[in-house]
């Protein structure tokens, strides 16, 4: 069973009900939610619009038996039999237009004795039976326009050459003594008509007939009267015109309307597939970044394990140094006791009995250093077998780290897209120059640069004059390549790093600044290591300055951490030295 929900709407007078957009073929019942208590039977007209059934139903009367109006527009409707108006005998109007109506039998209005208006306007008409419009005593208004056919069918149909001009003559003598409508003036109802217009339309319609049959009673259908009638039908005719008129302004501009919101939805669509491929590019370059960020921890961990392997080295060449050292002592020591032991077996006097005794007092004494100094060698010997075995093991990490490091094709595609200056969307200026940089990848790996591109998201460019060219040169290159140049000074490199707060930077460069520590720079390494907080920067350049400035001294361990006292107590060394060298010159003049 084909269910077919209807839109009731109650008008004054008219209680009415309307199916629209219906896509079944075939329509067998009709249900909807009624209004103020109504029901089936008080519907008086039906209204279909831009529905899809191509033979009129048959079932009407049983839905709403009380039937007054029938109305379908802009339907696929092509055919309209006998049976399908025979259970309707109350009807009154019927309407059809912008349909696909093709033919109309004699017979079809023979059961609607009140029929009293026909419209078939804009149709595709191509035969009509003359004696359509007999035997409907009660018709007053008959529409046939927008059939382009009818005038050359009707001259083959309509004995002696009559055309349609001779069939409205007829259609006039059918309908007296009601008024008549002029058909070559009137005007036929709008593609597009609303619901509540084609209301008041009916409305003005029921009022003129209310009026017409009014002054027949009163007035015996004189001619006086028709003329008058004539009149008022032109009045109201003209003001139906007009509401057309302003029906078919409204439906322009509800077409108009209908095109913008289409256009405004269009451009929702594109506006949301463009938000799509933004958020799958932003996607992609946060997932290339992390690919890339995890790669920079294995250069991160490369790099240290590099400098710790370095560092071991060293121990162990200095441990080797220490060890060779020993030896020769021991070499030494064995040659005294030699030495020694020849002595003490020569005949001796007894004038030489307290010597001998002293001698074999040191030889004693030597053996136990001799004893002890086996002891450290064979701690250090255990010492530098362990130092073998942990390079051995930071060799396999270095190794293993080393195929972990094997580059991800699409770390390759992001360097070539971070490379090309047409991605590059801001200028960072330094001393006299300016790099084009980007902003994402600078505020990724600036703490610093992500609060400022923050607060000032319109910027372009950015003024960092008092960081050196060459060392911002050397931050631009670890951002981008994650690498590190050797002729850099990195104080002033890591120095930049605590300002733009870039801590990778921070945690890597201090091991590259270890192997550069001179006499010159140990005391600026260690107020830097304390800023950083950083044990081995520390110790290494206290090492340095203890031996390369103060050897003849020892310093206490505190100082490392208050570079400004070492600082200040260096300034007064050098300047010392620098007095007494002037008064030793001058004493050699002397």
């Amino acid at each position: 069973m084909a269910l077919i929900e209807c839109n009731f709407i109650k008008t004054q007078n008219i209680y009415s009900a309307t199916v629209s957009k219906n896509k079944l073929l075939e329509v067998v019942y009709f249900y909807g939610n009624h209004k103020n208590n109504k029901n089936n039977f008080d519907v008086t007209w039906l209204y279909f619009h831009s529905s899809e059934f191509i033979k009129m139903p048959r079932n009407i009367h049983e839905s709403f038996p009380n039937l007054n109006e029938l109305t379908i527009s802009s339907c696929k409707l092509n055919s309209i039999e006998r049976e399908n108006l025979s259970n309707l005998p109350n009807l009154a109007k019927i309407i059809i237009y912008d349909c696909g109506l093709k033919k109309l039998n004699g017979d079809l209005f023979r059961d609607l004795k009140k029929l009293e208006y026909i419209s078939f306007f804009n149709n595709k008409l191509e035969e009509i039976d003359p004696t359509i419009l007999s035997e409907l005593p009660k018709l007053w208004y008959v529409d046939f326009r927008k059939n382009s056919n009818i005038d050359m069918l009707f001259d083959s149909k309509i004995p002696n050459g009559k055309t349609l001009q001779d069939l409205n003559r007829e259609i006039f003598h059918k309908c007296q003594p009601k008024p008549r409508i002029d058909l070559s003036v009137q005007s036929g109802p709008s593609e597009q008509q609303k619901l509540q217009q084609n209301n008041a339309f009916e409305i003005e319609n029921q009022k003129l007939k209310s009026e017409i049959n009014k002054l027949k009673t009163e007035l015996n259908y004189s001619n006086d009267t028709i003329e008058d009638l004539d009149h008022l039908a032109n009045k109201h005719r003209r003001e139906i015109t007009i509401l057309l008129a302003k029906q078919s302004r409204l439906d322009k501009e509800l077409r108009d309307a209908n095109q913008i919101a289409n256009e405004i939805k269009n451009l929702k669509a594109q506006n949301k597939n463009l938000d799509n491929l933004v958020n799958n590019q932003r996607k992609q370059l946060t997932s290339l970044l992390a690919k890339q960020s995890r790669q920079d921890k294995v250069i991160k961990d490369t790099n240290r394990i590099a400098n710790e392997n370095e560092s071991l080295k060293a121990e162990i060449k200095k441990l080797k140094n220490e060890n060779i050292n020993l030896k020769s002592e021991i070499q030494k020591i064995n040659n005294e006791n030699s030495k020694q032991a020849a002595v003490s077996q020569k005949p001796q006097s007894e004038n030489s009995t307290s010597h001998t005794s002293h001698i074999m007092t040191e030889n004693t004494i030597l053996r136990k250093e001799r004893q002890n100094l086996k002891s450290e060698n064979e701690r250090l010997q255990s010492s530098l077998r362990n130092q073998e075995i942990l390079i051995k093991n930071q060799r396999e990490n270095l190794k293993t780290l080393q195929e972990k490091r094997k580059i991800d094709p699409s770390v390759n595609e992001i360097k070539r897209i971070l490379n090309d200056p047409a991605f590059k969307d801001f200028t960072i200026n330094v001393g006299e120059s300016s790099f084009k940089v980007h902003k994402i990848l600078f505020a990724a790996r600036s703490a610093t640069l992500n609060e400022i591109f923050k607060n000032n998201p319109e910027a372009e460019e950015l003024n960092l004059r008092d960081i050196p060219e060459s060392t911002f040169k050397v931050i631009y290159d670890f951002i981008y390549n994650n690498r590190l140049s050797d002729n850099a000074n990195y104080i002033e490199v890591i120095t930049a790093a605590i300002r733009l707060k870039i801590n990778d930077l921070i945690e890597i460069a201090p091991s590259t600044l270890l192997n550069k520590i001179d006499e010159k720079n140990a005391c600026d390494v260690l107020v830097l290591s304390n800023k950083i907080n950083n044990e081995k920067l520390r110790q290494k350049a206290f090492e340095i300055i203890q031996i390369k400035i103060f050897p003849e001294r020892k310093l206490a361990d505190e100082l490392a951490k208050q570079p400004e006292k070492l600082k200040a107590l260096i300034d007064v060394k050098k300047k010392f030295d620098e007095e007494f060298e002037n008064l030793a010159v001058k004493g050699e003049r002397n």
